[in-house]
């Protein structure tokens, strides 16, 4: 199956129960890696906090400069989650390696066992989730996913603990991230490695607020090779600042800037084109480009030798709406 046919098979599954919907994405979770890992386009990862208005907007921003947006489960605080645990006689069962910032453990790496498990919300929240993106999901702009986690049972205290883990590195070995806990934060891999911390630069894009899913849908049909266009040229700039940070503005203003200027007319014709309260008022979304990176030596301590070293853009969502 491809990308979509498996997107469209995770999203029917969902529709029966949590259960369903881990063991789907569990049969198709190689293949999705390996397709984020060699196609060229900018994927957004949401970790999932509440299902609310900030939720969707921030769907409706990432669908504009994102050829793919992830939802990522993780626990609820208000109806918790569904923990399917990896049992070694589970089929879906992989021996791997595990890294964990030091920092994360309250007791030495020798008091804890540790498990492989993966989190969804329960069966209600999850069908609503789903049901309320089904337009994106359909058309392979959204995947909805369970999120890898690690379950640290302390021998010596007792204490048990869920640690969420990268969704996104090889099955037999999962890294414990302390950036991927920062719900205020899209993440966006994009392979790149580095050697230190860097804010490149900041731009602001239109959306439309309150529009719905099915019309914002179609409108990202009709506006493709525009939107297209943008990403290509957003990941070259990113790229160029791998090897050079001095002229990273001079770059953006040349390749970047022209290009939003054309969505945001392109933008200001559709909204004038529809009813307010079809498409709604074009807002405005930041986003601040920071390079970081992982380091034994200063983000977080291993207890495996590996380093994991990887280039992230992490894009603050820092919304103010602007209605003109």
């Amino acid at each position: 199956m491809n990308f979509k046919e498996i997107n469209n098979a995770i999203f029917k599954s969902s529709l029966n129960d949590s259960d369903a919907f881990i063991n789907c994405y569990l049969e198709n979770e190689e293949q999705i890696i390996s397709t984020f890992k060699t196609a060229e386009k900018i994927k957004t990862e949401i970790y999932l906090k509440d299902i609310d208005k900030e939720l969707i907007d921030s769907i409706r921003f990432s669908s504009i400069f994102s050829d793919v947006t992830i939802i990522n489960n993780t626990y609820s605080e208000k109806a918790g989650a569904k923990v399917h645990l990896i049992r070694p006689e589970s089929k879906y069962f992989v021996e791997r390696q595990l890294t964990i910032p030091i920092e994360k453990l309250s007791s030495p790496v020798e008091a804890f066992d540790f498990f492989p498990c993966y989190i969804s919300r329960l069966d209600d929240e999850l069908k609503e989730i789903t049901k309320s993106f089904k337009p994106l999901i359909k058309s392979s702009r959204l995947l909805v996913r369970p999120l890898r986690s690690v379950y640290a049972k302390n021998k010596l205290t007792g204490e048990n603990v869920f640690h969420y883990v990268n969704p996104n590195t090889e099955n037999n070995h999962w890294f414990v991230d302390n950036l991927r806990n920062e719900n205020s934060y899209f993440l966006m891999d994009n392979g790149i490695s580095h050697k230190q911390s860097k804010q490149l630069f900041e731009i602001t894009l239109p959306y439309f607020t309150d529009i719905d899913l099915k019309t914002l849908n179609k409108i990202l049909e009709d506006e493709n090779d525009l939107l297209s266009s943008f990403r290509i040229n957003l990941q070259k700039v990113v790229a160029e600042a791998n090897t050079n940070f001095k002229s990273i503005e001079e770059i953006r203003n040349d390749l970047l800037n022209p290009e939003i200027d054309k969505i945001n007319r392109k933008f200001k014709v559709i909204q004038n084109a529809h009813k307010l309260t079809t498409i709604g008022l074009v807002g405005t979304f930041s986003l601040s480009f920071v390079i970081a990176y992982y380091s034994h030596y200063d983000l977080m301590k291993l207890i495996t030798p590996n380093l994991f070293i990887g280039g992230m853009i992490a894009s603050n969502n820092n919304y103010f709406s602007k209605n003109r």
